[in-house]
């Protein structure tokens, strides 16, 4: 069973219900995501990748920390050139406009 500590429980009417980030994320704008406060206690910016446009992205650069993930095949990354990190994800790389497709 997971137990809530005081400070959030106090805190859970500050936050949407999933239903209503599931709807912000169809109708394609990008919704706040936090974790714990006992872990990193960061959020993340996320939306759905195929709603994304030039504004969108513009706003996750300018105003977070400057990195976009975006989820794909293994066969797409590699495909991409993009090497893998001691973790074992891909690294970031700029991607020029004229190799999209």
């Amino acid at each position: 069973m997971m137990t809530v500590s005081a400070s959030t429980q106090d805190r859970a009417n500050l936050f949407d219900e999933l239903d209503d980030a599931i709807s912000e994320i169809t109708a394609g704008r990008p919704v706040i995501v936090v974790d714990d406060e006992h872990r990193e206690n960061e959020g993340d910016l996320i939306m759905a990748a195929e709603l994304a446009t030039p504004e969108t992205l513009g706003f996750f650069i300018r105003y977070t920390g400057g990195v976009v993930c975006a989820p794909m095949s293994v066969e797409r990354a590699e495909l991409l050139g993009l090497p893998r990190t001691p973790m074992g994800s891909w690294r970031v790389r700029v991607i020029p406009k004229r190799e999209w497709s």
